[in-house]
C-alpha cells in the first residue's frame, strides 16, 4: 500500500484524494509520506487544476470526468498511461477503470477490454462498426 500512496503522491493526487481512494485517514497518508522522506506540498499547490505524464499536460473535463491531454490530437491520461506501460490499445478495445474512478489511473487499476464488453459493463449499447 505505501507504493501505492507514493506513486498517487507523485502523480499530483493530494493526501485527501488518497485518503478517500484507499479509504485512510488523511493525517496516515501524510504521515506515511513524511516517513518515506516526500515532502509534503503546500495546500495551495495541491489544488491544480491539470497533471502531468510523461511530458505531456493534462485537464479534467468536468462533463465526463476524464482527464485529456491539452495538446493535439486530445488523448486520454488512462489510454496514454496503459499504452506507456503496457502496449498499444487494440483496435475497437477500450481502457477501463477497474474501480471506476476516473482520478486513479494507475496501470493497477486499469484493463483493457473490447468495446462492446465495456459497453455491457456499463450498461450502455455500442454502435457497430
Amino acid at each position: 500500500m505505501q507504493e501505492q500512496i507514493e506513486a498517487m503522491y507523485e502523480m499530483g493526487e493530494s493526501c485527501r484524494g488518497i485518503s478517500k481512494v484507499l479509504d485512510m485517514n488523511r493525517r496516515c497518508v501524510s504521515n506515511r509520506l513524511k516517513a518515506a522522506g516526500i515532502t509534503i506540498r503546500p495546500l495551495y499547490k495541491q489544488r491544480k487544476p491539470h497533471r502531468y505524464f510523461n511530458g505531456k499536460k493534462y485537464r479534467k473535463r468536468k462533463a465526463d470526468g476524464y482527464w485529456y491531454s491539452t495538446t493535439v490530437p486530445e488523448t486520454y491520461l488512462h489510454v496514454d498511461m496503459w499504452e506507456y506501460s503496457v502496449g498499444p490499445v487494440p483496435d475497437k478495445w477500450h481502457v477501463h477503470h477497474e474501480n471506476h474512478n476516473k482520478n486513479l489511473n494507475m496501470v493497477c487499476n486499469l484493463k483493457a477490454m473490447p468495446r462492446d464488453k465495456h459497453g455491457k459493463h456499463h450498461h450502455y449499447k455500442t454502435r457497430g462498426d
